[in-house]
């Protein structure tokens, strides 16, 4: 009931201060990173999605503030240029896995951007030689170069460096993962299917190797010879379906210059030309639409297999499974692709990626199913 002696603004005040009184300081906070975070969202995105929420970021602790800055920094690097995998990040369960995977795709990201960020190939391969020297200075400490650059100046490479020395990592597939950079710096169209198989393998399969192994890593009991032959039979396949869609999704980027993934024996095929792969203004061939098809149902084809080994499915520890999430958004993502009748241009398949995605990839992490 409200107080004739008192005005409106008293008494809001005084409304405001009863409704806070013996609510904790925690509730503060949370209400201050929740509005935060949907404020982020509308500015980015411009609209409001089911997003995870600031205050549920990771946090890494750590006894050092500079290696927690790192981690945090490969993270928004995640969050702005491969969301798919900041929200696979968010489903972590260990903090060591969490950074592990952080550090890992942010270096690949890093190596993704050299060839939008220079205007030759030999600038490309400059900065290419720079990571791949600082990554045999990570293993072998009296390499040369490792003693000519000194301590690691970048985030990324400091992140990865303290990833590769917890959980002992291999050098093979990093070194995939650059020969797979340095063949984009040149043209990138490849000839022949098995290129295109063999490209999307490296450059994807690789860090969910990696991936793969940090979770194994985590387990307590030896894996047995059977676990690691499924681990690496599924980083195969879902490296490629994954790294074929990723091809697919960013097609308007790359034809905004004049560049196209599609294989010049897949365009023979459909009789369709390089000019009409990349023009987004000319009208929509069935050619056109052929050739994208082809390189789709290339992806499907791999997810399938995937799914028929259901056997070896159950071989694969569980905590290992969410290493293989990134089949859920390939699988989303061809699915849109073929309702749209594989026309890689629709704006709509540009979208952030829905509700009903980050739900799938919630389910996936709780069953452990095989998307």
């Amino acid at each position: 009931m409200q107080n004739p002696k008192l005005g409106s603004g008293e008494q809001s005040a005084r409304s405001s201060a009863r409704n806070q009184a013996g609510k904790p300081e925690e509730f503060e906070t949370w209400t201050r990173h929740w509005s935060a975070s949907a404020a982020s969202d509308v500015n980015d995105a411009g609209f409001v999605g089911l997003r995870f929420p600031a205050y549920s970021e990771p946090r890494f602790p750590s006894t050092d503030a500079a290696q927690r800055s790192d981690y945090e920094f490969c993270l928004q690097q995640l969050r702005q240029s491969d969301y798919g995998n900041y929200l696979i990040n968010l489903l972590h369960s260990s903090h060591d896995s969490r950074c592990a995977h952080a550090s890992l795709f942010a270096f690949s990201v890093q190596l993704a951007r050299i060839k939008d960020a220079v205007t030759n190939e030999d600038m490309g391969r400059l900065r290419l030689s720079f990571f791949r020297d600082a990554l045999q200075g990570i293993y072998d400490a009296d390499h040369a170069m490792a003693r000519v650059y000194g301590p690691l100046q970048s985030p990324t490479l400091r992140a990865l460096r303290e990833t590769i020395q917890r959980f002992s990592l291999p050098v093979e597939p990093f070194n995939l993962l650059l020969s797979a950079r340095e063949a984009d710096l040149r043209y990138p169209q490849p000839e022949t299917v098995h290129e295109l198989v063999k490209y999307a393998q490296a450059a994807h399969g690789s860090c969910i190797a990696l991936h793969a192994r940090v979770l194994l890593a985590t387990l307590e009991k030896p894996v047995e010879q059977e676990a690691l032959a499924a681990i690496d039979l599924f980083a195969t396949q879902i490296g490629t379906a994954s790294g074929l869609a990723v091809l697919l999704r960013g097609a308007p980027h790359h034809a905004a210059k004049f560049q196209t993934y599609v294989p010049r024996d897949i365009m023979k095929a459909c009789n369709v030309s390089v000019k009409e792969l990349v023009s987004q203004k000319v009208s929509v061939s069935s050619n056109r639409k052929k050739a994208f098809q082809s390189v789709a149902e290339m992806a499907e084809e791999y997810l399938n297999r995937a799914r028929r080994e259901s056997a070896a499915w159950k071989c694969v520890p569980r905590a290992c499974r969410l290493a293989f999430l990134p089949a859920v958004l390939a699988s989303a993502y061809l699915r849109r692709l073929r309702s749209s009748g594989y026309d890689v241009y629709d704006r709509r398949l540009q979208l952030p990626w829905t509700p009903g995605t980050q739900l799938r990839l919630l389910l996936n992490r709780m069953f452990g199913t095989l998307f």
